[in-house]
C-alpha cells in the first residue's frame, strides 16, 4: 500500500518513514481466503475491501464492517488517498 499512501505536498518530510514503516507490509486483497494464504506466507498484513484485517502471520485476524461505520467502500478508498 506504499505506493498508493503518500502524503500532501505540503506535510511535514519527517512523516515519510513513519508512512513507510506502517504501510510498507500492508496489502490489499480481494478475498479472505487468499488473505490468510498471503500473510501467512509472505507475513504481510492483509486488508479485503470488507475491511477484515488478516495480520502477517495469519497468526490473528480482525474483521470490520463499513456498513456499520455508516461509511461505504469509495468513501473510504477516498479517505485513505488524501491521507
Amino acid at each position: 500500500m506504499s505506493d498508493f499512501v503518500k502524503l500532501k505536498p505540503e506535510a511535514d518530510r519527517r512523516l515519510e518513514t513513519l508512512v513507510h514503516n506502517i504501510f510498507s507490509k500492508v496489502v490489499l486483497v480481494k478475498e479472505y481466503s487468499r488473505a490468510l494464504q498471503i500473510a501467512k506466507e509472505f507475513k504481510l498484513t492483509c486488508v479485503t475491501p470488507d475491511l477484515q484485517v488478516v495480520y502477517a502471520g495469519a497468526f490473528i485476524t480482525k474483521v470490520g464492517s463499513a456498513r456499520m461505520q455508516g461509511d461505504n467502500r469509495v468513501s473510504l478508498y477516498q479517505r485513505i488517498f488524501q491521507l
